[in-house]
């Protein structure tokens, strides 16, 4: 009987191969799975940031029909914004027009002080700033 020329398989060998190649299987599957787990939990962050945001909106939109006192409506906005983003101070600025078309921002007396905050210093200071448009963060923020 003649025999093949061919070397023969080691079948240990075979299997240590195949082994190998079903943990490198596993390892990108299973990284493959973690990044999808990442994926998945961010984006159900941001439907729930989004819900938070509508939730808000509809409140303040509800509130701001259910008054006809701008004051009391912006102190609502405010308390709602700030819980929403977690700033502890929060304060209404009103924009008002110039007579040459110009406008810049004017404070109000409208703030939302976090019981742990000692705004005194802030307030103070604040009601002595007025922001041309452009001039200063705020000023550009009302340039835009």
């Amino acid at each position: 009987m003649p025999r093949s020329l061919a070397p023969k398989a080691n079948p240990s060998a075979t299997l240590l191969e195949r082994i190998a190649r079903l943990e490198r299987r596993l390892e990108r599957e299973s990284q493959a799975r973690r990044e999808a787990e990442v994926i998945a939990e961010r984006e159900t962050l941001n439907l729930f940031r989004q819900k938070e945001q509508m939730r808000v909106l509809s409140d303040l939109a509800i509130e701001a029909n259910k008054s006809e006192d701008l004051e009391h409506v912006l102190r609502v906005a405010l308390e709602q914004i700030c819980v929403f983003t977690g700033w502890p101070v929060g304060h209404v600025q009103f924009v008002e027009r110039r007579p040459d078309g110009t406008r810049r921002l004017r404070p109000s007396e409208i703030w939302r002080i976090a019981s742990t905050i000692d705004a005194a210093p802030v307030i103070a200071a604040t009601r002595a700033l007025e922001f041309e448009e452009g001039s200063g963060l705020p000023g550009l923020v009302l340039a835009q």
